[in-house]
């Protein structure tokens, strides 16, 4: 989830109030612990709508933040070849590896 273009500051927001949404429904959920306990039809109804939609709260912040290491590990691959170009361009293949160690170490 980027912060610059393709509305990323829209989608955080979206995530902060997920995140927020979701620390109101646990704690409704608590408070109707009681009843709920004791049975009560109506708590157990609103316990199973509160739950639906801590579900589909934590669907969405869990694909955000997936989206985020998806794209923070593209840029990481993208930074890395742009890093190895640049190498190559400063480090001609002709005459380098001669004076180069072998891997293996010293003959």
């Amino acid at each position: 989830m980027s912060t610059n273009g393709g509305g990323g500051m829209r989608e955080w927001d979206e995530v902060r109030r997920a995140r927020e949404e979701v620390e109101e429904l646990e704690a409704s959920r608590l408070r109707l612990s009681g009843d709920v306990m004791r049975g009560d039809p109506e708590a157990l109804n609103e316990d199973r709508r509160l739950e639906r939609r801590l579900w589909e709260l934590t669907r969405l912040i869990m694909r955000a933040e997936q989206e985020e290491k998806d794209q923070s590990r593209a840029e990481t691959e993208r930074r890395g070849e742009e890093l190895r170009e640049a190498w190559r361009k400063h480090h001609p293949a002709e005459g380098h590896d001669k004076d180069r160690p072998k891997k293996d170490g010293p003959a």
